[in-house]
């Protein structure tokens, strides 16, 4: 089963809590609320390169084929931990292969 989150979503990350020990065989995958929810005439949430949120979900996309659940758990950790930087997510990419 697919389950759709985003890092800087409070729900999503409380699901991630719950249902990762579970070992349910989940396929997590990463979207941007942002743009989901931006209205017909503001500019798309991809468009903003200088986006925190953005960037860690093009670096998810990016883990997908090394280690993806090492890095989704890691952003997830960072984003509710408190404020997350630039860096700080490409260190965790670069961690997780």
């Amino acid at each position: 089963m697919r389950c759709y989150v985003d890092y800087t979503c409070g729900h999503s990350y409380r699901l991630w809590s719950w249902l990762r020990g579970l070992n349910t065989g989940l396929d997590w995958r990463t979207f941007s609320l942002k743009e989901v929810n931006r209205e017909p005439d503001e500019p798309r949430a991809f468009e903003n390169l200088g986006s925190i949120s953005v960037l860690a979900l093009a670096l998810s996309h990016a883990a997908r084929n090394a280690g993806f659940l090492r890095y989704h758990g890691a952003a997830f950790e960072a984003f509710h931990a408190g404020r997350v930087a630039e860096e700080d997510l490409l260190v965790l990419a670069a961690q997780a292969g």
